[in-house]
């Protein structure tokens, strides 16, 4: 289910499988500039187009599109606060999806065990009023959890190269 009518990369990158996005001359974003965001108010998740089209990225497996997007939104936060904190967590989740196509289990899973850690700090900052940007704690923490158990199938996969998480979809 996409949150936005965005169009996509033509690939999503893999370290030393894919051409690197910005560095490379065949990169689907060579020659630009990452993206530079506005900060978002919670309440107002629901029309963040950049926030809805991260998590496109992210449900879609173009992790490190999304992490770039991501850490432009953290950076809009001053990283700092509730926002600042979910954005690094679901950074987090997207470095665990680069480390997981690689195959790497071990990092991919510290990476989503810090991701937990930050959600909950999050929702701490946030008075734990839910949801926070269309997410309920729980649901993040189940998602984690599901996705650490299922991480040494994703990573032995011969095609996780073209594999996705499980989605994140925000809900109302």
């Amino acid at each position: 289910m996409r949150l936005t009518n965005r169009p996509l990369p033509s690939y999503s990158f893999i370290p030393g499988i894919t051409p690197h996005p910005l560095k490379s001359r065949d990169g689907h974003m060579y020659g630009q500039e990452e993206p530079e965001l506005e900060k978002i108010e919670p309440s107002e998740w629901m029309s963040a187009e950049d926030y809805l089209y991260s998590l496109d990225l992210l449900n879609l497996g173009y992790f490190w599109e999304s992490h770039v997007w991501l850490e432009a939104l953290w950076n809009a936060h001053e990283r700092t606060g509730e926002c600042a904190e979910f954005f690094k967590a679901l950074i987090k989740v997207a470095a665990a999806g680069v480390k997981a196509r690689q195959g790497k289990v071990i990092p991919a899973q510290g990476h989503l065990n810090r991701a937990k850690e930050l959600f909950k700090i999050a929702f701490e900052l946030n008075e734990n009023k839910e949801p926070l940007l269309g997410f309920h704690y729980t649901d993040l923490e189940s998602f984690i959890d599901s996705t650490i158990s299922n991480l040494d199938s994703f990573c032995e996969d011969k095609h996780r190269e073209r594999r996705c998480l499980s989605p994140l979809i925000p809900k109302n």
